[in-house]
């Protein structure tokens, strides 16, 4: 897939804050630090981290999320 072409959306600094600060909110009601991102995308996203044997070496990812 040639992806050479992509453009990704832009978003100001504000609206990234503010985007990230509701996430938070919603996912992450304890507010403590540091955030637990692997507890809010296995039980509360309900997304499966699924290791994959080789990923790493094309992607410098071990797993990726599916649903």
């Amino acid at each position: 897939m040639d992806v050479s072409e992509f453009k990704c959306k832009w978003i100001n600094k504000s609206d990234l804050w503010s985007i990230a600060d509701n996430f938070r909110q919603k996912y992450w009601p304890e507010n403590s630090l540091p955030v637990d991102i692997e507890k809010i995308a296995e039980f509360r996203l309900d997304l499966i981290p699924e290791p994959k044997h080789g990923l790493f070496s094309s992607t410098e990812m071990d797993a990726y999320l599916k649903r």
